[in-house]
């Protein structure tokens, strides 16, 4: 019995500990963290339609494949238009790690870094990753725009 409460106590004080332990990162950790990464990425502002098509599911996430209207990142700015599907995979809630899983906003505008690979556009959301800044500011751009100019970030 005793060991009983002690592993609920243990679980029920987990949630909130796994909850803290994946803080969001800033802009410029994960403008970092992506521009070192093996994949290759690329950095848009724009909006996912409405209306995706479930493409898979397992016990642990489900992919989505989103339209996505915006543009891309670069040295100058944001001038080149980008009209593409993105799949995006969708982290299942985990009630047992207070997780609420991953997140799309449609409609709402966003800074994202999406991962392209063989001609497609993929972003992987869950609580813990940094792939969405939703309502960037004109700083948050800006910032963006002077990482990839090799400038302060």
């Amino acid at each position: 019995m005793i060991r009983s409460i002690f592993v609920f106590l243990f679980l029920a004080a987990a949630g909130p500990a796994a909850a803290l332990s994946c803080m969001p990162a800033t802009l410029a950790q994960a403008y970092d963290f992506f521009n070192e990464a093996p994949e290759s990425y690329v950095v848009v502002v724009g909006q996912f339609a409405a209306n995706p098509v479930k493409l898979r599911e397992t016990s642990h996430a489900v992919v989505r494949r989103y339209r996505f209207t915006g543009k891309l990142a670069d040295r100058q700015g944001y001038h080149t238009q980008l009209d593409t599907s993105v799949d995006v995979t969708l982290d299942k809630p985990d009630p047992m790690l207070d997780m609420s899983g991953g997140h799309v906003f449609p409609g709402t505008e966003v800074l994202a870094f999406l991962q392209k690979s063989k001609g497609k556009y993929l972003l992987s959301s869950s609580d813990c990753s940094s792939t969405q800044f939703y309502n960037p500011t004109s700083r948050d751009k800006q910032k963006i725009t002077s990482c990839i100019s090799g400038r302060r970030c």
